[in-house]
């Protein structure tokens, strides 16, 4: 079974129930519950069913809402720097064009391009369009990958339990796995927050200071006149 990206994600939590349990992760549920687990002896095995897929199943909503959002963002992104490249490298040739084989001067359209492809440039690092692309491919990598260290740190304690009575199974361990992945996870995508809104804050940040900038050479030229 392979997640968005064709990886291999398809761990069952234990022999027990394996075949539904697969059968819920195909369909990438995001409806799993951990209210009325069951830890008596009789129902520890699917109580911890359920707790695998619920984990494998909120992690995966996430990356998944990171690489679609992504799509768009990294589209527009690569429009806008070509199109900036396009046009800095026309403005850039304007001045190089001989003006008698025109009719017309396409010197000063040079200028008119070049402020247009730096105004293209402004507009993607302002608004953050390549940045928050980035930001989200590489947190939905990050949660991709905690979620494989998950599967197999799981594997790895099912692995280590021994062939007797499920009573003498703790699940304590698996249980503070899930945990942590969980918390892992959350903090993945608080981090990726944080960055957009320093991000934000520091654009707003420069756009006031080249405001305030332009309003005082305004205010000091209009001085110079009187």
């Amino acid at each position: 079974m392979d997640d968005d990206n064709g990886r291999g994600v398809s761990f069952a939590p234990s022999p027990a129930g394996t075949d539904s349990f697969k059968d819920a992760y195909a369909q990438n549920r995001t409806d799993i519950s951990l209210e009325g687990l069951d830890w008596t002896p009789g129902g520890v095995e699917k109580s911890l069913q359920r707790v695998f897929l619920y984990v494998q199943s909120s992690g995966k909503a996430k990356s998944s809402w990171y690489r679609r959002k992504k799509g768009p963002r990294q589209l527009v992104s690569l429009y806008i720097r070509f199109a900036s490249l396009v046009v800095i490298f026309l403005g850039g040739l304007c001045p190089l064009v001989p003006s008698d084989s025109l009719r017309f001067n396409p010197h000063p359209f040079g200028y008119l391009l070049l402020a247009t492809g730096g105004g293209l440039f402004l507009f993607d690092k302002f608004f953050g369009v390549s940045s928050s692309w980035m930001r989200y491919m590489v947190a939905a990598q990050q949660i991709e990958a905690e979620l494989e260290r998950f599967a197999f740190e799981w594997l790895k304690v099912q692995a280590s339990r021994t062939e007797t009575d499920g009573s003498s199974f703790n699940p304590i361990p698996l249980i503070t796995l899930a945990s942590n992945t969980l918390g892992q996870i959350s903090a993945i995508v608080q981090h990726e927050t944080l960055e957009w809104v320093g991000e934000f804050q520091n654009n707003q940040t420069q756009f006031s200071d080249m405001a305030a900038l332009k309003n005082f050479r305004d205010q000091k030229k209009i001085g110079a006149k009187t």
